[in-house]
């Protein structure tokens, strides 16, 4: 049996038969968003993943998975400019 790549960032995908695709390929942790609906919770749990691990956007490559992908990547520029403002925020409390 051969060893399976280990991807140190986390696969965001769409659904469990997903999971069980890229598992098939690679050794990798994945967060499913369950659909297009992405929650509050979702996006920050990718945040803090992105924070830690690193985040890959695996997604079809259909409407429901661009709209994921743009979600995602709308939501990356909100937390962004959101670590900026309270890095500068910190600045003038000091």
């Amino acid at each position: 049996m051969t060893d399976k790549m280990k991807i140190k960032e986390v696969i965001v995908v769409e659904g469990k038969d997903d999971t069980k695709r890229i598992n098939l390929a690679v050794n990798a942790d994945t967060l499913e968003t369950r659909g297009s609906a992405i929650s509050d919770e979702t996006l920050a749990q990718i945040e803090e993943l992105h924070d830690k691990r690193g985040v890959i956007v695996f997604t079809d490559p259909d409407f429901s998975g661009e709209k994921i992908r743009k979600i995602i990547q709308e939501a990356s520029v909100i937390f962004s400019f959101l670590a900026i403002f309270q890095v500068l925020q910190c600045a003038f409390l000091i």
